[in-house]
């Protein structure tokens, strides 16, 4: 089954390579000489875009020993160093993509944010329509719930829920979406709310959330979620080139571990840690995006209880 997702490997057209390419030197360079680093962020000089390309070499050797960590049990707790560092953060972000559709502008920006909604108000109705038995739709890392009120006011007969670790994402979302009905937020943990009674089928929703988690918590979240009888997995996932081995990643049913993405985002094989914890992927698609790095992508895929 290995050949099956081929088409989700990340190929660069040869300008791109060569600006990655430079930009993976340049890093190199600045975290080798002595100096360098802090000079440059004094000037201003290039830093600013060698962060957007993936961060120093300085930050991909502490991702690569974040990967390495064999306590991805605790990544749900702020301490852990996966995700956010503590609530404010989580919440400073949520603010950054509400002002990034309130300014209109998405398509403008070198962001995958406009193309990643885009995909969303597509996939998701699609599904919806698949399977009219679907009543409940959990979003695991929902940051700014944009989405899920543009879905929740489409879908009135389908239930959705956003979760977070922090309370004050929960009361943020709360004071822009408390009049959608069928639209709530929760903080706290995830796996709490797995216990939860649901009406009929459910989908479990990520996005640009997996990728900052280690493969041990993917395991335990996705055999959780087949425990409690979520009838699908939806995830849409930012991947590239992998700063840890220079190479494209090539997803596969088979067992392969994730490496890194860029500083603190993993790539995950998402086609064979679902499969074993019960999930068939039935839909993958490779997003190309306006993101200033030339190869940054985002990957979708539904997968289906089995």
């Amino acid at each position: 089954m290995s050949g099956r997702f081929d088409d989700l490997t990340i190929k660069l057209s040869p300008l791109n390579t060569v600006i990655y390419l430079s930009q993976r030197a340049a890093g190199k360079i600045i975290h080798h000489v002595p100096g360098l680093r802090k000079l440059m962020r004094y000037a201003s000089v290039g830093f600013g875009a060698l962060e957007s390309f993936g961060g120093t070499e300085g930050n991909i050797q502490n991702g690569i020993r974040q990967r390495q960590r064999s306590d991805g049990d605790k990544a749900l707790d702020f301490a852990s160093g996966f995700g956010y560092e503590n609530e404010m953060k989580e919440l400073a972000v949520a603010d950054y993509y509400r002002a990034q559709i309130e300014s209109g502008e998405l398509d403008r920006k070198r962001s995958e944010s406009g193309v990643l909604y885009q995909h969303v108000f597509k996939l998701m109705p699609d599904l919806f329509k698949r399977d009219s038995e679907i009543r409940e739709v959990l979003d695991f890392g929902v940051s700014y719930g944009y989405v899920d009120s543009v879905l929740a006011r489409q879908f009135p007969q389908i239930r959705f829920h956003g979760i977070d670790r922090s309370r004050y994402t929960k009361e943020y979302n709360e004071q822009f979406f408390k009049d959608i009905e069928n639209l709530k937020f929760h903080a706290g943990d995830v796996f709490e709310f797995f216990k939860m009674p649901r009406a009929g089928k459910s989908v479990l929703f990520h996005m640009r959330t997996a990728v900052v988690l280690p493969e041990s918590f993917l395991y335990t979240f996705y055999r959780a979620a087949h425990e409690r009888s979520f009838d699908y997995i939806v995830g849409i996932e930012q991947v590239g080139i992998s700063r840890e081995t220079g190479r494209a990643y090539t997803f596969t049913e088979d067992d392969k571990p994730s490496v890194l993405f860029r500083a603190s985002m993993f790539i995950h094989n998402y086609p064979g840690i679902l499969k074993k914890c019960g999930y068939d992927i039935i839909q993958t698609e490779m997003i190309k995006t306006a993101h200033i790095t030339p190869d940054f992508r985002l990957l979708s895929f539904v997968a289906k209880r089995v």
